[in-house]
């Protein structure tokens, strides 16, 4: 709530004096929301904010009998600049803390002046709920008013804006009597949302659709709402929402109608490459369920306490719940499902939808780790729905698609481009025919994104300002050119920051594409580790942070966000590891080094900062990076450094590789580190110590050879522990024999006593999953003697050196060497 967008109502009577006044508030520069009540049946009115001048208004809507509210539109601008509200709802029994505002009786100074009174006051759901009203529970009661100047000390409150945390959750209509401490009713926002005409009100004098959000998961979900166009790259964001929805209706009906279908907690995965459109499939899948079906619907916050993930089961409606970049997110997904799997039954339904770019089902993948953490985990994922995105195939549709997204661009475009640039280029939508013929049947035109981008840059080259000398550049650089207009632009009102050029500019954006999400105390070592801020001082690096916040802001708790879409930051920051692999190189380095340092909290106690999800964040990003084969050897040579510097950072890079779709480049590099002379063969077993043997398919061979590596360079005891691993990963490939052959080896350093310590547990566990050989190979038994094969059965190795309770140890052997 802000306290400079409350106005005092006020209604004219005769010789210039007001006879009557109530409260409202600001939704757009001339929109205001009052009571109904308020008004007294009058058409006209007038509105004040506070140090400002009355300003005549009309009443534009009224809400129906049992919706006492209304809609005034001022003559002229009460406020220039107003951002749109963000609208609630509540959703569970509990009680929320509220925030109100208004000018009643109670606050009028003694020389006859309204004042603002901000008391205390708690949202009570449950009470008053079968009567579609709010009830708001005050903390104390207002000053006594011996003269009885009004029936209540609150007169004049009604129409003021009732607030929870950031969201407008209704409007204060009565003042309750009768009650030890007072109450107040307040007209839900649900009710003034049913109304069509009010929402066209809204969107039109305050730019923005208002769509409600749950009050009760704030802080758990990510706003729905206020999202806002800056520059030509987030016309394209799937949050902006510009191009209409196309196609996907066999999916989306399968969703709705058979997903959603019945009680319980239930999960679906949407897989698909960048650009596929799952992000904005579950978009409008969030809005249909919730405009026809009355669902609740949040994106979970990655950066949500999972302490508060319990008020999810709490839910009174159906809810569903968006985990997007959901390999990045497997700790707090097992909460989650914790969580949900605990609920009592009777419960609402509850669907969670998972978007990722790989399936991840292989051993050690994203899906498998997560299906296998827990019991909870294994009872809601063992019927999941497994979803991929094809692309676009039908040409026509595909024709039809590029033509509806150049009519979408060209309407919002003007939003996207500096106010000087806007003023030239005026309409857009009077240029469509300028757009040359475009052939889409090329197969890269089957990605949605690819489609968007190309429409957006062929509308951008119908104007001569916007047109670019060079069209035979690649739609991302295209796009990339564009958007370095705007981080120029942004940087201009920032004299150090401007004086810094272009290159700097461009490459702190790449750092913070790679460093998106990460904590606010680590926006300046980062800042600082971009090639061209390395050496700046502390007022231009202040000016940094602050730019890149301003221009890709982030949900609260992160320093920043990134460049997008996802391709278009991954493309930017492959071309500035071309330039400079310290792009790359720097932040890694600090990502993993501050994730060792104490910050303190209020408190005072030092608290970990939390760096590790960053980074590894930034590696997967890095994968994708150098799927494009022309950065494929920058971010080469980037990591090469990085491990050289850092040799701990390898063991991220493992958990990285089980998490992406693409883990060709981080499995060479962790190759490349393998096979250096310099590498410490101590380093290879702690990493595969850390994998554990046959826990994941895409690392097998990495882990086999490095297990092999290692033990060749280590001594005796650290060596037998690699020969294990070795031979764990052998079996899991189907090589038995050698997987055997190794824990012979490994039993022999024990039994020798080269090797100090003796974990023949492990040695036995690993031999015991090796399948025995067929009836007619000879295999070598736990002493070292040949036999034929064995009947189907155990493995049985020497428990230990020596006699054991005075029995011959090769008793324990069926092969004829025992009875020799």
């Amino acid at each position: 709530m802000e306290l400079s967008r409350i106005v005092a109502v006020l209604l004219p009577g005769a010789e210039q004096r007001y006879v009557g006044n109530g409260t409202g508030y600001l939704l757009g520069p001339r929109l205001i929301l009052t009571s109904r009540h308020v008004l007294d049946g009058r058409d006209a009115c007038d509105v004040q904010v506070p140090g400002g001048r009355a300003v005549p208004c009309t009443v534009v809507w009224r809400g129906a009998t049992h919706v006492d509210a209304a809609l005034l539109l001022a003559e002229a601008d009460v406020r220039e600049q107003v951002a749109p509200v963000r609208w609630g709802r509540l959703v569970t029994a509990r009680h929320q803390p509220c925030d109100v505002a208004g000018y009643p009786e109670a606050g009028r100074r003694a020389g006859g002046g309204l004042d603002l009174q901000q008391p205390r006051a708690t949202l009570a759901p449950g009470t008053g709920a079968l009567s579609h009203r709010y009830t708001v529970e005050l903390a104390s009661a207002p000053p006594a008013d011996p003269a009885r100047r009004t029936p209540s000390p609150w007169s004049g409150q009604s129409g003021a804006a009732l607030f929870s945390g950031a969201l407008l959750t209704g409007v204060v209509v009565t003042d309750v009597s009768g009650w030890g401490l007072p109450r107040w009713e307040a007209v839900p926002v649900y009710a003034l949302l049913a109304d069509p005409e009010f929402t066209d009100r809204v969107t039109r004098h305050a730019a923005a659709a208002p769509v409600w959000e749950p009050v009760d998961l704030q802080g758990l979900v990510t706003p729905a709402a206020g999202w806002r166009v800056r520059s030509p790259a987030t016309l394209l964001d799937q949050r902006a929402e510009v191009v209409r929805f196309h196609g996907r209706e066999h999916l989306l009906g399968e969703l709705t109608d058979d997903w959603c279908e019945g009680d319980g907690v239930r999960l679906a995965v949407l897989t698909g490459p960048g650009g596929a459109g799952k992000s904005r499939l579950a978009r409008e899948l969030c809005t249909r369920l919730r405009d026809r079906h009355g669902w609740v619907c949040g994106w979970l916050d990655e950066r949500g306490p999972a302490a508060d993930l319990g008020v999810l089961a709490e839910v009174d409606r159906p809810l569903i719940v968006v985990a997007d970049y959901a390999e990045l997110r497997i700790t707090q997904l097992t909460a989650l499902l914790t969580v949900l799997d605990r609920r009592p039954d009777g419960r609402p339904a509850v669907r969670l939808l998972l978007t990722a770019r790989g399936r991840g089902d292989s051993t050690g993948g994203w899906w498998d780790q997560l299906r296998t953490r827990t019991r909870e985990t294994r009872n809601l994922t063992y019927d999941a729905l497994h979803r991929e995105l094809p692309p676009l195939t039908e040409l026509p549709d595909r024709d039809v698609h590029y033509r509806d997204a150049l009519t979408d661009l060209a309407r919002r475009l003007p939003e996207a481009l500096p106010r000087q640039l806007r003023d030239v280029s005026g309409d857009w939508t009077g240029r469509l025919a300028l757009v040359a013929p475009r052939d889409v049947s090329a197969p890269e035109y089957g990605s949605a994104l690819t489609l968007h981008m190309t429409a957006l840059t062929d509308l951008l080259a119908t104007h001569p300002a916007t047109c670019l000398d060079d069209t035979d550049l690649r739609v991302e650089e295209q796009l990339l050119l564009h958007e370095r207009a705007y981080w120029e632009d942004c940087a201009a009102g920032r004299p150090r920051l401007a004086e810094a050029g272009p290159v700097p500019l461009a490459d702190a954006v790449g750092t913070a594409v790679l460093t998106a999400g990460a904590e606010p105390a680590l926006a300046v070592p980062l800042l600082l580790s971009s090639p061209g801020f390395r050496t700046a001082d502390a007022p231009t690096v202040d000016q940094g942070t602050a730019w890149l916040a301003e221009m890709y802001p982030a949900p609260g708790g992160s320093c920043w966000g990134a460049l997008q879409p996802d391709r278009l930051g991954e493309y930017h920051v492959g071309d500035r590891t071309r330039a400079n692999t310290d792009l790359v190189t720097l932040p890694l380095l600090t990502l993993a080094r501050e994730g060792t340092v104490l910050r303190r909290s209020r408190a005072g106690k030092p608290l970990p900062l939390s760096a590790a999800p960053t980074l590894l964040a930034a590696l997967v990003t890095l994968s994708r990076v150098a799927e494009l084969p022309r950065h494929w050897d920058p971010v080469a040579r980037a990591l090469d450094e990085a491990f050289v510097r850092a040799p701990a950072l390898a063991g991220t890079v493992l958990e990285a590789i089980t998490l992406t779709e693409s883990p060709e480049p981080l499995l060479d590099a962790l190759h490349r580190l393998t096979d250096a002379p310099g590498t410490d063969p101590e380093l290879l077993l702690e990493l595969l110590d850390r994998l554990g043997a046959g826990r994941s398919r895409v690392l097998a061979g990495w882990a086999t050879r490095t297990a092999a590596t290692a033990a060749r360079g280590l001594p005796p005891t650290p060596r037998a522990a690699a020969l294990v691993h070795e031979a764990g990963w052998r079996q899991a490939a189907g090589d038995h024999g050698t997987a055997l052959r190794r824990c012979d080896e490994a039993l022999r350093l024990y039994d020798s006593g080269e090797a100090e310590a003796t974990p023949r547990r492990m040695v036995h566990r690993a031999a015991d999953k090796v399948p025995l050989a067929p009836l007619d190979r000879r295999v070598r038994c736990g002493h070292g003697c040949a036999g034929p094969g064995r009947r189907p059965g155990r493995h049985t190795l020497p428990s230990r050196p020596g006699p054991r309770r005075g029995r011959d140890p090769r008793r324990a052997c069926p092969c004829p060497g025992r009875r020799r």
